[in-house]
């Protein structure tokens, strides 16, 4: 989608259950009032154990709000690129960023993979901001290889640490 605005009047913003969902959002006005921008979870559709969501979410020169939740069997990738900004927590879903989008953490924070390895100043990554949230990864991840298991700092003073 392209300009405009899109609202959910309950429940999540997005919910992707049983099947793949892939979503490109540049420059539109996104509410959600539950506060979920995504949910990818299983649910009644499909077999149990095998009904999960799995969703791609871009964000170009786009402002995004609400919480991005992740079930055992799901899986969510978020992309924010070209000035976009995320404000909201992120609970098992994987996160690519290039060094003008900023995600403003809300609450603590699970990521299964990070790629954002051109926003570093030294030790520092300087596009997250935890605002006093515990941010954590993956160390097991591959993708989360160039993090090396160790502790980052945010540019607010907080961390991002192996979980």
């Amino acid at each position: 989608m392209e300009g405009g605005s899109l609202a959910a009047a309950q429940g999540s913003q997005f919910l992707v259950t049983n099947t793949r969902g892939i979503i490109h959002l540049q420059n539109v006005k996104v509410s959600a009032v539950s506060g979920v921008l995504v949910n990818a979870a299983a649910s009644r559709w499909g077999h149990t154990g095998y009904n999960g969501g799995h969703v791609e979410l871009t964000g170009n020169n786009q402002e995004l709000t609400g919480d991005v939740t992740v079930d055992k069997i799901s899986s969510a990738i978020v992309t924010l690129k070209n000035h976009s900004t995320l404000t909201g927590a992120m609970h098992n879903a994987a996160l690519a960023m290039d060094p003008s989008s900023t995600w403003n953490v809300t609450a603590d924070s699970v990521l299964t993979s990070l790629t954002n390895n051109d926003s570093l100043d030294g030790d520092t990554v300087t596009n997250i901001h935890c605002n006093g949230h515990a941010v954590r990864y993956k160390a097991d991840s591959a993708a989360n290889k160039w993090l090396a298991g160790r502790t980052w700092k945010l540019s607010d003073g907080g961390a991002l640490s192996p979980e």
